[in-house]
């Protein structure tokens, strides 16, 4: 009995001792760390920084201050700051974030129903959303989806359906590349949007009629009023509009841009809407001013190096104007910031115009300074760190690089130095250099830092990628207890090229005592190298030895991976420590923006890692790297993601994280269906992704059906056709880098079936 009891306890013993793990979500936001650069104290570090935000404002918590919400273009998600006193005066604060679902193009604020609570209005795939904010607690969002009527809509689906014009329906979009106006236009109290899409070449007016007919600012029904709100057309040919050049008519095509920016205040103080459109290709904005009534609206002049009176606006590339009451008056000021998602500054990139009241409602727009852009880190996009003693205190210090920077004027990549001048137990950090070593590639994107003792001798070296999979060894040449000094020395890495864009991490993983290689990238694939050197000289092996380590697959919605691999080892309390109970964590950064944890519990298999946990940190291109900060013998993990700013994750202390909201939609989800289709079949046989695309889509049959002599057509919002090809196959591969940017309708007919797809290429 005896015996029995004690196989019973050291069974009950192994199973709540050493099969315990260490919980992901136990890792919490950090935000106390103080940064400091040069005698400024940093005033949001970690933040994450920016990359494409748009800023709204908000009454977060109810206190009569307006508050600021940003949506970030670049990680698809949104940051909330309180004002704490009248002007410029904002702090991080994260618990309102997690209530707002992902977003893929923009996410602004306005009160439709005029209950003192900001609605959301974003861009669901070409479709637009309303989030009714139905808050009650000051210290939470909450919202509730509005759904529409439309004759042409039966599921009430957003602000989708149709218009008709000349007894020909047209499909409503906003595309990838636009942002509507959103305000009253016209001077009934509710909220109207205006928008000038791809390829139009005026403005379109969809003004809310629900008040008009029933009374009730609780409601919302658009209806496209005016194809051409202000009576101004594109200018085809220079960066400017023609006045007075359409006059309410529907113009099929037109303008010159892929796409247009509209933001809308009182320029004039004249009490009418005017316009500030910022133009794709184009690095200034337009002033226009309107000079009707509210009711028939007129641009009369035009401001084409606007604010004419004071600095010119300049953000490259297709600037986007968050009109924002910031300075304490009644008067909005301007954010500005870029929205070109390829080639646009991520570089402290936010300007900030004042407006300032001068005699005779003349208004003074000064350009100030970067607004929040100085407040948080901020290395461009893409960034990771990296936690290194470089000068010997035994303090953990921080490197930092990224796929590049970007002011607007030149690209340029870095790599920063951050020194520790805190203590073993409350870190904080100095900015020491931004160019801290020079870059050893022809080619020095995408830069990737691994630090390792390469060569066995006891000294921390680093090891360098970049974005065409070629490594450099940078060896440490100081003695233990000296400040680091970085050469770049001839290795057997020299000779090895990874898959483009690599983000690589080392450890024995075969458990021979040499380091192997594990090498992610923007493809899903997670390569392992072993390394079959000795010790103090490692070589990889060229080829790679296992593809797909672990069977792990992470792709996105979009078919990307990122993935940043990094290793710890600890026990189940997360505490480094010489134990029996140690294991293993893989954790994972992908583009999705989740951070996944896998341990290895079999001693025979050396990559037989089974998912555990997961943590999402709301943004993209999740990038980890451990060490202990703090001192309690608990790896703590810095990260960078893809807006260029890095943040803490500390073992049990700080915000805990939330799970993410559910992406909104709407009560069934047709959105792949156009409104012909809804009306005459519910059945569907093909399907297209990736939707959003960029470059190339998948066009599949989903069931048994006829292929023979199947057609083939994409046309965009006017019904043009732009692309044709006879005879699909099953499966089809289909290019279209070429088309611009927007929204368009896949067409696919034979004898007996036709579909059409909505497809957005952004």
């Amino acid at each position: 009995m005896k015996s029995f009891s004690l196989i019973f306890f050291l069974s009950l013993f192994l199973n709540t001792s050493f099969c315990q793990i260490v919980q992901l979500n136990d890792y919490r936001l950090y935000d106390s760390v103080i940064v400091k650069q040069g005698a400024d104290t940093l005033s949001i570090p970690w933040s994450g920084g920016f990359l494409q935000p748009m800023f709204s404002e908000i009454n977060l918590n109810q206190d009569g201050l307006s508050d600021l919400i940003v949506f970030d273009k670049g990680s698809f998600h949104h940051r909330t700051f309180i004002r704490a006193k009248l002007g410029p005066n904002f702090k991080l604060v994260r618990g309102y974030s997690s209530q707002l679902g992902f977003s893929r193009f923009f996410s602004l604020f306005a009160d439709f129903n005029q209950d003192g609570l900001e609605d959301q209005y974003f861009n669901d795939n070409g479709i637009i959303g309303i989030n009714k904010n139905i808050s009650t607690n000051p210290n939470e969002l909450k919202f509730e989806r509005v759904l529409f009527k439309d004759p042409n809509n039966k599921n009430r689906k957003s602000i989708k359906g149709s218009f008709l014009y000349n007894n020909n329906t047209f499909p409503f979009s906003v595309g990838a590349t636009e942002v509507p106006a959103i305000g009253d236009f016209d001077g009934d109290g509710d909220i109207d949007f205006a928008n000038l899409a791809v390829g139009l070449g005026s403005v379109y007016f969809y003004e809310n009629t629900e008040s008009n007919t029933h009374s009730n600012a609780d409601s919302l029904e658009f209806a496209l009023t005016n194809f051409c709100w202000g009576g101004f057309v594109d200018n085809p040919n220079s960066f400017s509009v023609n006045m007075g050049s359409c006059a309410g008519k529907f113009l099929p095509s037109g303008s010159r841009h892929g796409g247009a920016n509209l933001s809308t205040t009182d320029l004039d103080c004249n009490g009418l809407p005017d316009l500030m459109i910022g133009f794709a290709g184009d690095e200034r904005v337009i002033g226009l001013y309107n000079n009707g009534t509210s009711t028939a609206a007129r641009i009369t002049e035009q401001d084409t190096s606007f604010p004419v009176n004071s600095s010119s606006i300049k953000s490259k590339l297709f600037p986007y104007v968050s009109t924002i009451k910031i300075n304490g008056d009644t008067i909005d000021d301007f954010l500005i910031a870029p929205m070109d998602g390829i080639s646009s500054a991520n570089h402290k990139q936010v300007q900030y115009y004042e407006s300032v009241p001068d005699t005779g409602c003349k208004i003074k727009r000064i350009l100030s300074r970067d607004f929040m852009s100085t407040g948080h880190i901020d290395i461009g996009e893409q960034s990771r760190f990296v936690l290194i003693d470089i000068n010997g205190d035994s303090l953990l210090d921080i490197l930092g690089s990224s796929l590049n920077l970007n002011d607007g004027d030149t690209v340029w990549n870095s790599i920063f130095y951050w020194k520790n001048s805190g203590t073993k137990n409350q870190p904080s950090f100095d900015l020491i250099s931004e160019n801290f070593l020079p870059l050893p590639f022809n080619n020095n994107y995408d830069i990737n830092i691994q630090p390792i003792d390469f060569d066995a001798d006891g000294a921390m070296d680093l090891v360098l990628t970049n974005e065409d999979g070629r490594l450099k060894w940078l060896k440490n040449i100081a003695l233990p207890g000296d400040s680091c000094q970085f050469i770049i020395t001839p290795s057997t890495l020299d000779s090895l090229k990874l898959v483009p864009f690599p983000k690589i991490t080392f450890f024995d993983f075969n458990r021979d005592s040499l380091p192997d290689l594990l090498a992610g990238s923007y493809t899903v694939d997670l390569n392992y190298y072993e390394n079959i050197g000795s010790k103090g000289n490692p070589e990889f092996k060229k080829a790679i030895t296992k593809k797909q380590f672990a069977g792990i697959d992470l792709a996105d919605q979009f078919g990307s991976g990122y993935l940043q691999p990094t290793v710890i080892v600890t026990d189940s309390n997360g505490v480094s420590s010489d134990t029996l109970e140690q294991k293993t964590y893989l954790y994972i950064g992908t583009s999705s923006g989740w951070l996944f944890q896998f341990t290895n519990d079999s001693s025979d298999d050396f990559d037989d890692y089974k998912l555990q946990d997961s943590l999402f940190l709301y943004n993209r291109n999740i990038a980890p790297f451990p060490g202990d900060l703090n001192g309690d013998h608990k790896p703590d993990i810095i990260f960078g993601m893809n807006t260029g700013g890095a943040s803490l994750l500390m073992k049990d202390i700080g915000f805990v994280i939330p799970k993410p909201k559910e992406e909104d939609k709407d009560s069934e989800d047709n959105d792949m269906i156009s409104v012909e289709e809804i009306n005459n079949s519910e059945k569907t046989f093909w399907k297209a992704y990736p939707n959003p695309a960029n470059d190339k889509i998948t066009v599949e049959l989903k069931d048994k059906a006829e292929i023979l002599n199947t057609h083939f057509n994409i046309q965009n919002i006017n019904g043009q056709t732009v692309l044709e090809i006879e005879n699909l196959n099953p499966v089809t591969r289909i290019d279209i880098t070429d088309l611009s940017n927007g929204v368009y309708f896949l067409q696919i007919s034979n004898s007996i079936q036709s579909q059409s797809i909505r497809l957005v290429k952004y």
